[in-house]
Formats: C-alpha cells, sequence, structure tokens
C-alpha cells in the first residue's frame, strides 16, 4: 500500500504582526513540505485585496524559500492565499492538504491590514438610527413579558452546584427567544454578575455548556439561540428547519428583515436575564463570535445595563461599502442590491459602535474570508475614543472558532476570578428584618 501523502507550507511576514502603513510593502515568504520534508513541485500564489484577486502566480518549488510582495494603495486587507498544484497546474484539494475544510484547496494563508487605524465607514450612518432603535424596543415593550421555564437535569460533574432551565420567551408575532438558563445553587439574591453567551449563524442547538460554565464560577448565567428554535431537539429539527429559512425575507425595509428578529430576541434575552433575582445589577457580561458577536455588539449598544462585551469575528459590520470593501454577509455578491444595503445599516456594527460605553474587547483574524478583518476594525473605530477597549489579531487566523480571543478570555478571567456564591440563608434574612421580593412576571 502506498504512504498516505500529506502536504503543508509555512508563510511568514517581515511583519510578524501583520500591521503595515499605507506606502509598505508586505512580503511574505513561504516553503512548502511533503510529508514532513520539503516539497520539489509546482504551487499558486494568489493574492487579495478586500477579498478581489488582484494576482495569481503559478511558480516552481525546489526546496528554497518563495517570497511574494504587495503593497495596498489605501486603508484596507490583503491575504496571501498558496495552492499546491498538479502537472498539468490544477490545484489539488482534500484532506491531504487543506488547512481548513472551509477552505478545501488552501495548504496555507497568512493576512495583513494596512493603516487598521484609519478604517472608517464609507457611508454616512442613517440619521434616524437611535429612533429606529427606540421604535424597536416600543414595539418590544408593548408584548407581554411572558416566559416558560423548564428544569434540566445537570451533569455530575455540576449536581448540588448549579440548576439548569430550557427558557422560551415571547417576542411577539408568533416568535421567541429561547436559550438555556443556569443558576448556581442556592444563590443569595443579589449576589451574582450576569452573563450571557449568543450563538453563531449555525442551524444547531445552543451550547448548555456555556451557560453551565460560567453559572459553576458564580454567574447568573444564559446561553441564547439566534433563531429562536425550541432548545434540546434533535440536530435533523435545525437541518430541516434550515431548508424553510430565507435569510433575505423582507430585507428592502429594516423593520420587515427577518434577521431583525435576532436582535429582537437579544434585548428579550437581555430583560429576562437582569429579572433574575440572583442578579446582582451591577455587573453584566456579553459574548459572542460571528452572528453572537454582532448580537453582542447590539446588546452593548442598546442596553446601558451591560458593563463587558467579548465580540469575536463579528459579522454585519458594514453594508454599504462601494467599490473599496465588501459588503457583510448575507448581502454579497448577486445578494446585495444599494437598496438592501441601505436597509441592513440599521443593523450593522459600525452604526452600533457609537452608542457603545462598556468595556469592549474585539478579536479578529487575517485570513478570515467570512467576516473580513478590515470590517472588523471599521466597527472597532467607530467606538467613542474613551471607551476601554482592545483588539487581538492574527495574521494568521480566520473564522469557525480558530482565532483565539487573546485579551477577551483574558479580562473575562479576570472579571469574574473574585466570584465567591453567597448562599442564600432565609432564615438569617428574616432575622434582620430583610425579604427580597423577585420581579412577578407573565406567564
Amino acid at each position: 500500500m502506498a504512504d498516505k501523502v500529506h502536504y503543508t507550507a509555512h508563510a511568514e511576514l517581515d511583519k510578524p504582526d501583520g500591521i503595515y502603513r499605507s506606502g509598505e510593502t508586505a512580503r511574505c515568504r513561504v516553503d512548502f513540505y511533503r510529508n514532513g520534508k520539503k516539497y520539489h513541485g509546482r504551487i499558486r500564489c494568489r493574492i487579495f485585496i478586500e477579498n478581489k484577486m488582484v494576482s495569481s502566480i503559478n511558480a516552481d518549488y525546489r526546496g528554497k524559500t518563495l517570497e511574494f510582495k504587495i503593497c495596498c494603495p489605501h486603508p484596507g486587507w490583503v491575504r496571501f492565499s498558496f495552492q499546491i498544484l498538479s502537472s498539468h497546474d490544477r490545484a489539488l484539494r482534500g484532506e491531504k492538504l487543506w488547512k481548513h475544510p472551509m477552505k478545501p484547496s488552501v495548504v496555507e494563508d497568512i493576512g495583513a491590514v494596512f493603516d487598521s487605524d484609519q478604517l472608517h465607514r464609507l457611508a454616512p450612518r442613517p440619521k434616524d438610527f437611535d429612533a429606529f432603535w427606540a421604535r424597536q424596543k416600543a414595539r418590544l415593550d408593548k408584548v407581554p413579558f411572558r416566559t416558560e421555564k423548564k428544569e434540566l437535569p445537570v451533569p455530575d460533574e455540576n449536581k448540588g452546584k448549579v440548576r439548569l432551565f430550557a427558557v422560551t420567551l415571547d417576542i411577539g408575532a408568533r416568535q421567541h427567544a429561547t436559550g438555556y438558563l443556569a443558576v448556581p445553587e442556592n444563590a443569595a439574591p443579589k449576589s451574582c454578575p450576569a452573563y450571557i453567551w449568543f450563538l453563531s449563524w449555525c442551524w444547531t442547538d445552543t451550547l448548555p455548556e456555556m451557560a453551565l460554565s460560567q453559572a459553576a464560577r458564580g454567574a447568573v448565567a444564559f446561553a441564547a439561540t439566534w433563531h429562536g428554535l425550541p432548545v434540546g431537539m434533535p440536530q435533523k429539527f435545525y437541518v430541516d428547519e434550515q431548508k424553510r429559512f430565507n435569510s433575505l425575507q423582507g430585507v428592502e425595509k429594516p423593520e420587515t428583515w427577518i434577521m431583525g428578529r435576532v436582535f429582537l430576541r437579544v434585548l428579550r434575552e437581555l430583560e429576562f436575564l437582569k429579572s433574575q433575582p440572583e442578579w446582582n445589577g451591577r455587573k453584566l457580561v456579553v459574548h459572542g463570535g460571528s452572528l453572537g458577536g454582532i448580537q453582542t455588539l447590539c446588546a452593548a449598544a442598546l442596553d446601558p445595563a451591560v458593563t463587558l462585551a467579548i465580540v469575536g469575528v463579528p459579522c454585519f459590520n458594514e453594508f454599504v461599502t462601494g467599490d473599496v470593501r465588501e459588503p457583510s454577509l448575507p448581502l454579497k455578491g448577486k445578494s446585495g442590491t444599494p437598496e438592501r444595503w441601505r436597509a441592513a445599516e440599521y443593523f450593522a456594527g459600525s452604526n452600533f459602535a457609537p452608542r457603545i460605553t462598556s468595556e469592549i474587547h474585539f478579536c479578529t483574524g487575517f485570513v478570515d474570508t467570512s467576516c473580513p478583518p478590515s470590517g472588523v476594525y471599521v466597527t472597532y473605530n467607530e467606538l467613542p475614543a474613551d471607551t476601554v477597549k482592545s483588539m487581538s489579531a492574527n495574521p494568521r487566523t480566520g473564522h469557525y472558532g480558530t482565532t483565539p480571543h487573546v485579551n477577551g478570555n483574558r479580562r473575562l478571567e479576570e472579571y469574574f476570578q473574585s466570584i465567591k456564591v453567597q448562599k442564600y440563608e432565609p432564615e438569617k434574612e428574616k432575622g434582620e428584618g430583610k425579604r427580597y421580593r423577585p420581579r412577578k412576571t407573565a406567564g
């Protein structure tokens, strides 16, 4: 039997952090390997500026480092992408070489950003942006605050420490917000920080362990879906629902776009989380990546109770981008029209950003073709100047959980490391003449 063949490559930039200034040239050096030894054969280097290919170079690699270079003529994002070629100069594909299954012919890629601090919106913020969201919040306030909670069993390691609930909340028009609530066992009223994690754009159940893990540390925690479907269903249920979903439904108007429901769910989930008697009323952490990232931005922008936001590789950063950059999914390519882009701007992260006053930490990867880093920097640069903020960036990483949130994860650890769950002692409270009255909710 022939030995299995596996190809790899290793690229390096002349600036390890991948941050350049306009007028500078990004130089990329790369080597290729076959089963761990220097490869001899044909390769291709494709160079992109803002996801548009500007160069494609086929070359012979004979074990000696190759160098490719590009200069970006304006603030923006560039990417070097490498392929192994057959004897007929066709790109090989599959597990024997891919760096990530979503890029089946890419053996290596690396990216750079030019003038990251100069990336800004290319269109003005809608004049009625704040008024639009005031109307949306008023509309949601008219929906009765009905909740359904069903207690669920917890893993053995959480027994006696955490309680877990499946939650359904009304948002109106027969739509719901759903997720898992986890609360420290016997926590005293007003003793816990609050934490909410938002699911990314995938057709699955949300992850109860995201709530359980933070509740085990002493937080009252919620793991939210984005789609509002019941939690705890078989995977086939979510896949079948995906077939009936059209992300472009109603996109011509901000009031009717189906994705607008995602943002209403965020607001109702925050309302529910803050209604829990264990919340201390002081610390509220919001956290998510990709579609969960824009939900996190929405939460931090529209709810002043948020104190810390952790935003990973967010989508929906900008939609009106002209010919300079690519609009956010799902309005890329043929899906996008000027009318749709203008309507979607009411959900753009770069338009939410000026409202954010909480501490906030971002991350982005410079080979992220789903949520380009230039758009992430646009949102980041629209934050108020006095906002406590940071950006974790990596020239080698991309989407799908590959970009580590260095600063965000560290800050979350610091934020929760001093938590000590206060046990609820009703007899002691009675003796002190205190009695806690939780908020009454319908349902």
